[in-house]
């Protein structure tokens, strides 16, 4: 069930989605529950996802970025060989409270053949594509983490907590099932954040140098 403070958001995202039309997806997400944060899609071809799934670059944006209104404008990044061009509104309550985020992904491929094919026919254009998202080690140069904004840090906190009350909610905590939930985490760029490996491993009731260790594990596996 949606909660009542998001469904004006809503109904938001398909006025944008029917505006702008199939190559602009609208996602809302609720962000009290972040492992399964998004609670309504529209036009959901740009990204494939689906109700019920998590945010993607929502933590690296939001520290890259920062952001004293919330909004987290026009950031991209590749997916599938596609360029897309997001942007982000975090949602408070009444109370101050980050509870949700309506989210815009614009497949802008080709627009961008169309800039780089005029741009061919000027003297001394050097071709080169826009690189890749940037990895989790760059994305952290990019910001001090004595800086990070505190909705940031409520969201990362969100997202550890859940993922952490997922796992141990089905019995003693197995090295896969702990696996899997740092697993999820470095895939939201949550370990970018200081002091992320002490909540991970509060949470999980397991040593620091578990957590690290699974993380080396899971790197390599990538490399």
């Amino acid at each position: 069930m949606i909660r009542q403070e998001l469904l004006p958001y809503i109904e938001a995202a398909k006025l944008i989605a029917k505006a702008f039309g199939p190559d602009c997806e609208v996602i809302v997400h609720d962000l009290s529950v972040p492992q399964h944060s998004v609670v309504f899609v529209e036009n959901n071809v740009v990204t494939g996802r689906h109700v019920g799934d998590s945010f993607g670059h929502l933590v690296q944006k939001a520290r890259e970025l920062g952001s004293e209104d919330g909004i987290l404008a026009n950031y991209y990044y590749r997916r599938d060989g596609r360029l897309i061009r997001s942007s982000s509104l975090l949602i408070r309550d009444n109370d101050g409270k980050l509870i949700g985020a309506l989210c815009i992904n614009v497949d802008s491929t080709a627009l961008e053949q169309q800039i780089r094919s005029v741009m061919r026919q000027l003297p001394g254009y050097v071709d080169k594509a826009p690189s890749a998202e940037a990895t989790v080690e760059q994305a952290a140069e990019l910001v001090d983490e004595n800086t990070a904004e505190p909705t940031l840090l409520d969201l990362v906190h969100k997202l550890i907590d859940s993922a952490a009350s997922e796992a141990l909610a089905h019995g003693p905590l197995t090295k896969e099932r702990r696996l899997e939930v740092v697993q999820f985490l470095d895939s939201r760029q949550v370990f970018m954040m200081k002091g992320s490996v002490d909540r991970v491993a509060e949470r999980l009731n397991v040593a620091k140098v578990t957590i690290y260790s699974d993380l080396d594990t899971l790197r390599g596996n990538r490399n």
